[in-house]
């Protein structure tokens, strides 16, 4: 079984204090692959603001299209990630997985996803959907889909 854990977001500080740094972390359990975010993302700057701000603080669909969007065939943007791929695959020998901006991403930026959750009430702005007051469970694309019924 391949051994992986996504902790270098939210636990780099923790791991960093005990072990070093992350890497120090994966090299001492042997983790067999790397997952990667990154890749162009889907509107340039401050757009998104931009836009709100001039239609009175609410974002359509409709209005999407005044937005000129970055071009997904300029190499720069994917630098990061190469690089990532480079340092993973290359140099330490792991299986890489990337994951790029795709439908939530792309939608969350313009329409500001709000989940509210219906055991604790709270608002939060979350990939994941809270299940028995804490906010973990279902998939991101469940969220979506749950989202679209909700609205």
């Amino acid at each position: 079984m391949p051994v992986y854990g996504w902790v270098k977001f939210n636990l780099e500080k923790q791991i960093s204090s005990e072990f070093g740094s992350v890497e120090a972390f994966e090299d001492k359990y042997e983790f067999d692959l790397a997952h990667l975010f990154g890749g162009p993302y889907p509107y340039h700057g401050n757009v998104m603001e931009k836009l709100r701000a001039a239609h009175d603080g609410q974002i359509e669909p409709s209005h999407l299209l005044e937005v000129d969007m970055p071009d997904p065939d300029d190499m720069s943007t994917y630098a990061e990630i190469i690089a990532g791929i480079k340092h993973h695959k290359e140099q330490r020998g792991r299986f890489v997985y990337v994951q790029t901006p795709g439908l939530f991403e792309i939608l969350n930026d313009p329409f500001q996803f709000r989940i509210t959750c219906s055991t604790c009430s709270c608002m939060k702005t979350i990939f994941i959907r809270c299940t028995r007051g804490r906010h973990s469970g279902t998939s991101a694309l469940r969220t979506i889909v749950s989202i679209w019924a909700w609205t």
